[in-house]
């Protein structure tokens, strides 16, 4: 201790710097514990944030139900709409991954490799002119859900780069859908 006050009243160097270390380290410990925000559990059933077109295309995903028994699976329908004013060509098998947070704020998703460039043939994409839409039918297993509640869902819709010069505009990008609350229901007790 006696050693500390030496430093400070004596090397007037040092003693800048030590009270400029202690401040800063103070900022930031006050900081940081006011800023942490609650972890987010979701709360609403239905659509909760609409989707954003992205270079024409947009991306929505609608459930079958907005609640199911718990460790049901969930369908939903996948929408991929061109609202803008250009065709495009688009895979006919797309890539499209679902994400969630479950009641218990955590967040998961399948895990799948993203497509990488690759030469389509004219029968492996189709032309979406404007206004058209493509409807697909996506099925999420949920029996491993830890616990019954609201879950959020939302997905991205992901195409590859098309080396096929020949099919062209090819939409290439990743596209973010709206996002869904939907409720599993703890299931009835037995009947006795």
């Amino acid at each position: 201790m006696r050693m500390h006050c030496l430093l400070m009243f004596h090397a007037p160097k040092y003693s800048a710097m030590i009270k400029a270390a202690l401040s800063c380290t103070a900022l930031c410990l006050l900081t940081a514990c006011s800023t942490v925000p609650d972890p987010y559990v979701p709360s609403e059933i239905g659509e909760i944030r609409s989707s954003n077109p992205t270079h024409g295309l947009q991306l929505t995903i609608e459930p079958v139900s907005d609640e199911l028994p718990f460790r049901e699976p969930v369908h939903f329908r996948v929408i991929l709409e061109n609202v803008g004013e250009q065709a495009y060509w688009v895979p006919r098998e797309p890539f499209i991954l679902f994400y969630w947070i479950y009641p218990t704020s955590v967040r998961d998703h399948y895990v799948r490799e993203r497509p990488a460039p690759q030469h389509y043939t004219k029968s492996e994409v189709k032309r979406l002119e404007p206004g058209q839409r493509l409807v697909y039918s996506e099925r999420i297993e949920t029996y491993y859900f830890p616990r019954p509640g609201i879950v959020e869902f939302w997905a991205h819709y992901v195409s590859a780069q098309n080396l096929n010069t020949a099919i062209t505009p090819h939409w290439t990008g990743r596209l973010v859908s709206n996002s869904y609350g939907v409720r599993f229901n703890r299931p009835a007790p037995p009947a006795r």
